[in-house]
């Protein structure tokens, strides 16, 4: 069962913690395409 939680989490990121660490990855991500 908590194999499959953890998948769940990186496919839908149900938990706001996790959600708001991949909304900052995704902003780091998106400042280094501005950058370049």
């Amino acid at each position: 069962n908590k194999v499959v939680h953890r998948d769940d989490v990186e496919a839908g990121a149900p938990d706001p913690r996790w959600a708001g660490e991949l909304a900052k990855l995704k902003g780091l991500l998106d400042g280094q395409k501005a950058a370049v």
